[in-house]
């Protein structure tokens, strides 16, 4: 199949883009499931008022 060759390179760039963006997607939902350890730019614990995962 002519291009064939130029294709195998797209799939596999593809792929990788595939598997960076799965991996982005771990990392944005345990932060946000779990915000225990967030810290401001000083090192300060930061915690988050009104949120659901906040036990009072």
């Amino acid at each position: 199949m002519p291009g064939a060759d130029k294709a195998e390179t797209w799939i596999a760039d593809a792929e990788r883009f595939r598997k960076a963006m799965e991996a982005l997607e771990v990392i944005e939902t345990a932060a946000v499931l779990d915000q225990r350890g967030l810290r401001d730019g000083a090192g300060n614990p930061v915690r988050q008022l009104n949120s659901p995962l906040v036990m009072p």
